[in-house]
Formats: structure tokens, sequence, C-alpha cells
């Protein structure tokens, strides 16, 4: 399992989502395969969602399949994962909050999480291809998952804060717009969807909404999304 640490890491494993962490170190098929867990080149900082929860996560739209493929139909797999950089440097949010935060203990911590999320990457790109005995490749799968961060200073926590529930079916537009990624006409597409039928469950949503918007909604930290 991943062991790699540093300095950077150790902040950002600071942040909490209920009683979890919010970032993992995001891993393909070691555990399985035997790559190390004890190395950044084979690690980087992933959300729980972007990671396994979500239904567009790395696992679900990549590793399940490279893993079938290997261990269970003994297959040769090829697989190339690019991960994109990027993400804003938040500095100046950093700085307010640690002047301001309340409780003022935690002032410090938070702000050096924010300053550390902008060395978290921004997407991440998976190709795998079947080889051949004699060489040539066939394309297996291929998946691309954002890595979306929720940067609501009300979502930040170092722990201690159980996840709270927020229907879909019956928040306000207000209440929407506190979530990962949705923005005024996120929140409109979410009450139209609602007001043709309340959303059944989360595969109703997942369908309705399109995998980007709920792979948003279950990034956002501190918040358990519910359809009831």
């Amino acid at each position: 399992g991943p062991s790699a640490s540093s300095g950077g890491w150790e902040t950002l494993a600071m942040r909490k989502d209920g009683g979890s962490s919010y970032y993992v170190r995001g891993h393909l098929l070691n555990d399985n395969l035997g790559g190390t867990g004890a190395d950044w080149a084979n690690l980087t900082p992933l959300t729980q969602a972007s990671n396994n929860r979500s239904a567009v996560s790395m696992l679900r739209t990549f590793e399940n399949t490279v893993k079938t493929a290997v261990l269970d139909q003994k297959k040769t797999v090829n697989l190339t994962v690019t991960v994109s950089y990027g993400q804003p440097a938040r500095t100046d949010v950093a700085d307010k909050v640690a002047k301001s935060w309340t409780p003022k203990k935690d002032a410090a911590d938070i702000a050096a999480i924010i300053r550390a999320e902008a060395n978290v990457p921004r997407s991440i790109n998976c190709v795998a291809h079947v080889v051949a005995d004699d060489g040539s490749r066939t394309a297996l799968v291929s998946s691309g998952t954002t890595n979306t961060i929720d940067t609501n200073l009300d979502h930040y926590s170092l722990g201690g804060v159980a996840r709270k529930p927020m229907n879909i079916n019956s928040a306000s537009k207000a209440q929407l717009m506190t979530l990962a990624g949705v923005d005024d006409a996120v929140a409109d597409t979410i009450m139209k969807e609602r007001k043709k039928a309340a959303f059944k469950d989360r595969e109703d949503a997942l369908a309705r909404l399109g995998a980007g918007i709920w792979h948003n909604l279950v990034s956002t930290a501190g918040i358990s999304i519910r359809c009831e």
C-alpha cells in the first residue's frame, strides 16, 4: 500500500471528509501487481471521489478492467498514466484564512492545506492496451478523470465533523451552489431535471445529470449526497 510521504503530503492528509481523509495517495494496481507504494513516481494526491468513490473514478473506469484482464484473463497489458498538474495557487485565500479562521488554533493548518492544494493534479488520463505474443497491441480501455477539489471554505475540516446529508431533490438553489463544481447553470440543470421527476437514486441522478456533474457533487467534502 501507499507509504511514500513528504511535507506536502502530510499537510494534505490533515484535511478530513467526515470520518476519513479527503485526499489519498492515489496509485494504480500496486497492491495487485507489485508496483511500489514507497515511491512518489507511482503515486499522486487524489480526492477520495477521483480515486474510487465516484462513478467516474479511476477504479471504476480503468483499474477494474485492467485488473480483470491481467489477474483473471491472464493477459499482458501495457498501461500509461498521465497526470496533469496546474491547480491555481490560492495564496490570497490562504493568507486571509491564516488571519481570520475560527477556531484560531486551526488557522495555520487550514491555510497550509490550501497552499498545498496547488500541488494536487487537475486530472488523470489512463490508457491500456493488450499486448499479444507477437508484440501487437489492441486497445483495452482508456479513461479521463477530473480531480475536482472542493474549495468551499465552509467544507474545510481537520476532523471531528460528521458528514451532513443533502437531498438534491429538495435542496434550495443556494444550497446546491455550495457543492463542488456547481455554478448557477449547473444548479439550474439539477432543478430542471428534478422538476420533471424526483431523482430515484444515485443511478437515476447519474444517468440524468451526467457523469461530470455527479462527479463534482460527490467530490464535495463533508456532504453526503442523497436522492430521497
